[in-house]
């Protein structure tokens, strides 16, 4: 019974063949006791059975067994259990660890791995994402994220209060030290309900192994997880986008750069990218990386950043055709540049098809619609990414974002306010608040909310155009012309947006010197005339026969 019953899952019942023997073993020990004499005549058996004769022996280890049944309850109990254990073993096998807290392990988070070197950081950070999206893979399994997961990177993490703050029943932890050519890489595996390491394992690997050590990992935790796998499923844990040991690592030193999301990281993300794809020409995630670079980035010029980022998705996709990451990469630079609408929506369908966990693609579909006025769908999108990433400061202000579009300015407020709770420093949300503050005449308030901001994120353009604007609404006529000269000074050493400084021209009332900043942004080609047909902030322009012309040349 105790078998049965232990909370240790190495101490159950590992096969249906240790029940077996285990039964085999019970009737060896019945036919040993001195008390039991077997005789070969099977009518003694019939009778004994049909009589219920007492007196009679049975003809068999089986037979006897049969009466034995009758005549001890114990022996009733035990057969009864074994039979449960053979259940439980099923259940273990195919359905899942046997929780005695609750329900079965369905749920991961994979926290960074812990580093011993900052050189080193990108191979750390890189190892704990690859097992992430391997997890990402298995059947019936919630898997946090990286943005969520990240954001206990450099803390002293408990990974039982991490579980329970990100809402999961196991979490893994690792930790990533260099020794010449090799790796040492510890990781355990949590139980965070019972508060029980479930799994730990120490691997000392050469630095060229890396590929085939994420994919010992990934697979050790699929198994202590007991997550049956169909053939298909395995080969998908164990995909491989490339072969080559120092493409994947300079993949992931652009990543590494690439989601610091400023403009060196964007600069640094775009060399190793294009590094990685010298190692390796058939490396499909390499240009999704590289093309991220040039769309997500507002230093480079529009017409640079379509023409660039498109040539690199559109080999991605040729060389991995089911890549959800390209598809919803080229949904939206159809989107952003390209003013595609319909083109643009079936490429992020084709995106979320494949990987419909793929939060960044439902956050950026949410814009797509928001622009195109469905902002019930628009919400609904947001929310999915918000569901996937909780803790996601970019997925919660795009949620913000379209309820700001939405005029639904209450709500804009809640959730931008949410966002900053955990992520007080991000700028992004601290503009848009400035803005629902504006709307509710709160002029001052907004001001200092963006003059804050400007500390958090530096002088960017967006910044400066959100405080810009703000000054003209005041009556501040000065200080909106400095923004100005401040921006147009800033075109000398890198690209501003025309946008940026039409808004300013608009609440100035200076209908001319808007449109033709407008008119600039469109023929550069950037994103945020995405946004025409429902940006608050243009309404003032809407009444003139300019702006109709406008929303008719990017697709209104």
């Amino acid at each position: 019974m105790r078998r049965c019953l232990a909370k240790d899952p190495e101490k159950r019942y590992q096969s249906i063949k240790e029940v077996a023997i285990e039964l085999d073993q019970l009737c060896e020990d019945l036919g040993s006791r001195p008390d039991v004499d077997y005789v070969s005549d099977k009518t003694a058996l019939r009778r004994r059975l049909a009589t219920k004769d007492d007196s009679a022996q049975l003809t068999s280890p089986t037979a006897y067994l049969l009466n034995q049944i009758r005549r001890h309850r114990w022996i009733t109990f035990g057969l009864t259990l074994i039979v449960l254990a053979a259940v439980l073993v099923g259940s273990y096998r195919y359905l899942g660890p046997i929780s005695f807290t609750g329900a079965a392990i369905d749920s991961v988070a994979v926290l960074p791995f812990e580093s011993d070197d900052l050189n080193n950081e990108y191979l750390s950070d890189g190892l704990s994402e690859s097992i992430i999206n391997s997890l990402a893979q298995l059947p019936n399994l919630r898997v946090i994220p990286r943005s969520s997961a990240f954001r206990y990177k450099g803390k002293q993490n408990d990974p039982v209060t991490a579980g329970k703050e990100l809402g999961v029943a196991s979490v893994v932890t690792g930790r990533l030290l260099q020794r010449g050519e090799n790796l040492v890489v510890s990781v355990e595996l949590t139980d965070v309900r019972a508060n029980k390491q479930l799994w730990g394992e120490r691997y000392d690997r050469k630095q060229t192994y890396i590929l085939s050590l994420q994919e010992d990992i990934a697979r050790k935790i699929s198994e202590q997880l007991r997550i049956n796998l169909s053939a298909s499923e395995e080969k998908q844990l164990g995909k491989r986008y490339t072969e080559n040991t120092e493409a994947y690592q300079l993949y992931f030193r652009g990543r590494y750069y690439a989601t610091k999301y400023t403009e060196e990281g964007f600069k640094k993300g775009i060399e190793y990218f294009s590094q990685a794809i010298a190692q390796d020409p058939t490396y499909a995630l390499a240009y999704d990386g590289l093309a991220y670079c040039y769309y997500a980035s507002w230093y480079i010029p529009g017409k640079e950043a379509r023409t660039k980022g498109r040539t690199a998705v559109k080999k991605a996709l040729e060389l991995d055709p089911k890549l959800a990451e390209a598809h919803a990469s080229l949904a939206t630079i159809y989107t952003w540049f390209d003013y595609e609408w319909a083109a643009s929506e079936n490429e992020f369908r084709l995106a979320l098809n494949i990987n419909p966990n793929y939060g960044l693609a439902h956050a950026y579909f949410a814009g797509h619609l928001a622009a195109r006025e469905r902002f019930d769908d628009a919400i609904a999108e947001a929310k999915k990414a918000v569901d996937l990433e909780p803790l996601s400061a970019e997925f919660n202000t795009f949620l913000g974002l379209v309820y700001f579009y939405a005029r639904r300015y209450d709500e804009a407020a809640e959730q931008l306010n949410r966002t900053i709770e955990f992520e007080p420093r991000f700028w992004w949300a601290h503009t848009y608040l400035a803005r629902i503050e504006e709307k509710k005449g709160r002029l001052p308030v907004a001001i200092a909310r963006l003059e804050n901001a400007r500390y958090f994120e530096g002088a960017t353009p967006e910044v400066l155009s959100a405080l810009g604007r703000l000054y003209a609404l005041a009556g501040k006529k000065v200080e909106a012309l400095k923004i100005i000269d401040e921006l147009r000074e800033q075109t000398a050493r890198r690209w501003v947006a025309g946008y940026d400084i039409a808004v300013i021209y608009a609440a100035l009332g200076e209908k001319d010197q808007a449109f033709q900043f407008l008119d600039k942004e469109y023929a550069e080609g950037f994103w945020y005339l995405n946004f025409l047909k429902v940006d608050p902030e243009l309404d003032s322009l809407r009444s003139d026969p300019r702006f109709s012309e406008l929303l008719s040349r990017v697709g209104f």
